[in-house]
């Protein structure tokens, strides 16, 4: 089957996932064409930073990166006497840094995890923005806890609002047909089948 899509190769990645079988060398490349393409140990795919070793590290410093341009726009745009008012502020940031910090939160954000103090140490790090960012919406002194400037900007806390995100995003893959589709393979046991497919092949 043949089609008129063209791609970009320089936009092309290359990543090796982590695998138990020690003899796969990991740091071949691939070549298209007349281009050869290099690992990388991360990459981005549609807004979302993977690295190597699949866990949050590279996107949440992607997150804290790209929120405090955002936060420092906010903060310009404060003033006691001339900037804009408590309610645009508020605003801004549920319409523009919220979003950039939540973004994708189905895919790499788990209420349930194996290991709570990487989630927890992750979920710090979110926090501390939506702090300096309700510090400029309520223009409370640098002191303040961070609990407290939630409940004075009428927002909820980040934690809560990713389970919440995660717990709507389960909710509608439950009501479709997608839901059935990955409960059968996992039922059938079709990863295994791919998994030895991958052993058998190595071992050639």
């Amino acid at each position: 089957m043949t089609h008129a899509s063209k791609f970009n190769l320089d936009k092309y990645s290359l990543i090796h996932l982590p695998s138990k079988y020690k003899r796969v060398n990991l740091n071949c490349s691939v070549r298209l064409e007349v281009r050869e393409v290099k690992p990388v140990t991360k990459c981005r795919i549609l807004g979302l930073l993977l690295d190597n070793k699949l866990n949050r590290e590279g996107h949440i410093e992607h997150i804290e990166a790209k929120t405090t341009k955002s936060l420092g726009a906010l903060n310009s745009l404060a003033g006691s006497t001339w900037g804009t008012s408590y309610k645009g502020l508020r605003q801004i940031y549920q319409g523009i840094i919220r979003p950039q910090i939540t973004y994708g939160a189905s895919a790499w954000y788990a209420p349930v995890d194996q290991n709570e103090n990487y989630r927890d140490k992750a979920v710090r790090k979110l926090e501390a923005i939506q702090r300096r960012a309700t510090k400029v919406i309520t223009g409370a002194f640098k002191t303040a806890s961070g609990p407290a400037l939630d409940v004075e900007a009428f927002l909820l806390p980040i934690r809560q609002h990713l389970n919440k995100i995660t717990a709507e995003t389960y909710l509608r893959i439950y009501t479709t047909p997608l839901y059935h589709n990955l409960t059968r393979i996992g039922r059938e046991g079709t990863w295994r089948g791919f998994h030895d497919d991958w052993h058998s092949l190595h071992g050639r």
